[in-house]
């Protein structure tokens, strides 16, 4: 009989144990709750040659947001290649500088071919590529000033 009264009482623990119990509420968002992020990839070469620029850095900068625009960033590798993640939606201006070149927005392709590039939630692009030129000096022109798409951001 005590082997009997035994073996229920490991079996109620048991089952006790491996019974669920329903979650508790934690203030966090679940990944099905986040809002899908985008990604950006491509590649930054010379305009004349066609040769990977190393070291390029690459921007989107949100638009249409006031005073404090969120930017992502990103330098290119020894083959110009970059890529960035978790972006959120939205517009942005999306451009490449390069110590020497003319800085670059990226044109897109098809119907919307203007400045901005628009991403929806989940998109993800490859192959965005930039072609720079390089930059000339001229004598007595150093007091010029070029356009400096990182000045949003100061």
């Amino acid at each position: 009989m005590r082997v009997f009264l035994a073996a229920i009482v490991v079996l109620l623990l048991s089952s006790a144990a491996t019974a669920q119990v329903p979650a508790q509420p934690s203030g966090k968002i679940s990944e099905k709750q986040q809002p899908a992020t985008c990604a950006v990839s491509g590649q930054v070469v010379t305009a004349a040659e066609g040769a990977p620029l190393k070291s390029s850095r690459i921007a989107l900068i949100q638009q249409d947001v006031g005073s404090h625009p969120q930017a992502f960033s990103a330098t290119t590798d020894s083959e110009g290649r970059f890529e960035i993640r978790k972006i959120a939606a939205g517009r942005y201006s999306f451009f490449a500088t390069h110590t020497g070149y003319i800085s670059q927005q990226y044109q897109s392709r098809g119907l919307n071919g203007g400045a901005a590039l628009t991403l929806v939630p989940g998109q993800e692009i490859d192959g965005a590529l930039f072609r720079l030129v390089r930059g000339a000096s001229l004598p007595g022109a150093s007091s010029m000033k070029a356009a400096n798409p990182w000045q949003r951001l100061q």
